[in-house]
This record gives structure tokens, C-alpha cells and sequence, in this order.
């Protein structure tokens, strides 16, 4: 831990806009990769944090998500198509990345391999799909048996994903690359959201929930084998007014999907 606290980042100045908009987990990230490499650096930040099992990097290229707004507008980087101002009107309409990525050896080996892959909840275009864009993850996806669950988002966010239903989240991951009939399950929020909290989300953020009605759920039935239909909300989260799933819930409802078998 002392030596990843010792680190310095090196160069002339031209690893601040690296670091420019990111977390400070994703500076320590950085940090240790820079220290030890990639899949050793993250396997050393596991073991200070003391998490069980092991989280690998999708590609350990250096690489640029790009996204291209309705206007023609393209931006360079998460933190610019991420954080973009609610009265800014323009649409995402896609995103890839520059130059090509290509699937970490280790996390190929472990999708292909599992008994189940569970994707998100996360921002659709900044958090989710880059890891789908990345070249191998299409055939690892393919060749893998593993049951496909995705856990869809409870909001919708202005600069990505503004009035999209849970079928449009889902189709938007077909569409970069899990493919047509891998996808098994999707799970779904029912449980309602105080009006008040809506109402605080709404003016701050313009972030609405996202819509899981008759039509749409008719549309995931077609999208996936089998749609999961729990109440996975916060209650903690609704009284910090803060809008989360509940890892407990979600987890019960992954680890009994696993259980029914496929």
C-alpha cells in the first residue's frame, strides 16, 4: 500500500489531460498499472482492498471512447460525452473507440468459461458498451455457455440515454455486440419511486425513471429468453434521496436465476 501511495505520475505534463474528469479510484487504477502493468497493478489494488474474487481489465490498450452527438459534434473521452449540461439539447447517437482495443487474454479466457455473465446497471454509452466494443469480446461473448443476465438501469440520463425505455437499453447492447439469442435474462425494476425524489431528479438532472410498461416489457420478451420482473430499489438509497439498486436484492435475484438453470 505504501509503495502505490509513493507514485508519481512522470512525463513532460502530458499525463494531466490523462487524468483529467476521472475518479480517484480510477487514479489508483492508473497508478498501479503504471507501477506493476495492467492485470498485475489491479490484482495488487484487489488484494489492498481486500475483495473477493478478481477483476480483470477488458483490454489493456490505451484507447479513446469517441461519441458523435446529433449535430455532427464529436467528443473525445468518457468525461466529455458523460458530463455533459442538462440544457445542452443534443443526442448521443453513437460511440466507438479509437484506435482498436483488443480483449485482455485473462478476461477472455474467464467469459468463455462462465456459468454466468451479468452486465450493468451502469451509464449505457460510457460504462457498458465500450466494453463490448472492444475486438475478441463479440467471440468470447459467442463462444461462451454462460447464462447472459442484464440488471437495466432505474433512470434515464440526459447526455446519454434520455427518454429510452429498459428495451431500448437492451437492444442498444444486441446492437454493439452481445448478439441475438445470448441474451437470457433481463431484470427489471417494479418497485415505485417516491414522487418527491422523482420531482428532485427531475429539476436537477432531468433524469426520469425508466419506463418498464406492458409495451415495453412485450418488446424485451423478444429481446431476451426471459424477463425478470422484482422490486431491486434501495430503501437505504430513498432515504438518502438517492435513487440505487439494492445489491442485496440483486443479488438474491441473480443467484436464483443461476439456481433455475437455463
Amino acid at each position: 500500500m505504501c509503495e502505490l501511495l509513493e507514485h508519481r505520475f512522470e512525463g513532460d505534463g502530458s499525463t494531466t489531460p490523462r487524468i483529467t474528469n476521472h475518479n480517484l479510484g480510477n487514479l489508483i487504477l492508473l497508478a498501479a498499472e503504471q507501477r506493476w502493468g495492467a492485470v498485475a497493478g489491479i490484482d495488487a489494488v484487489g488484494k489492498i482492498l481486500q475483495i473477493n474474487g478478481r477483476v480483470l481489465p477488458v483490454t489493456t490498450d490505451i484507447v479513446h471512447l469517441i461519441g458523435e452527438l446529433s449535430d455532427g459534434t464529436m467528443l473525445r473521452g468518457e468525461g466529455r460525452i458523460d458530463t455533459r449540461d442538462v440544457g445542452d439539447e443534443r443526442t448521443l447517437k453513437k460511440v466507438w473507440l479509437e484506435p482498436k482495443a483488443f480483449i485482455c487474454r485473462e478476461a477472455a479466457e474467464v467469459i468463455i468459461n462462465a456459468d454466468m455473465i451479468v452486465i450493468g446497471p451502469g451509464d449505457l454509452y460510457t460504462s457498458l458498451v465500450p466494453n463490448l466494443l472492444v475486438e475478441g469480446m463479440a467471440d468470447a461473448l459467442a463462444q461462451s455457455k454462460a447464462r447472459i443476465v442484464y440488471v437495466v438501469n432505474l433512470m434515464t440520463k440526459w447526455a446519454e440515454t434520455r427518454d429510452y425505455t429498459a428495451a431500448d437499453f437492451a437492444e442498444t447492447l444486441l446492437k454493439y455486440g452481445i448478439g441475438h439469442n445470448k441474451l437470457d435474462t433481463v431484470l427489471v425494476n417494479y418497485a415505485k419511486i417516491p414522487d418527491a425524489i422523482l420531482d428532485f431528479y427531475s429539476k436537477t438532472e432531468k433524469a426520469t425513471p425508466i419506463d418498464v410498461g406492458e409495451k415495453t416489457l412485450a418488446r424485451l420478451r423478444k429481446l431476451a429468453h426471459t424477463v425478470v420482473y422484482e422490486d431491486v430499489l434501495s430503501t437505504v438509497g430513498l432515504q438518502h434521496n438517492l435513487i440505487r439498486h439494492d445489491p442485496e436484492k440483486v443479488g438474491h435475484c441473480i443467484m436464483k436465476i443461476l439456481g433455475e438453470g437455463k
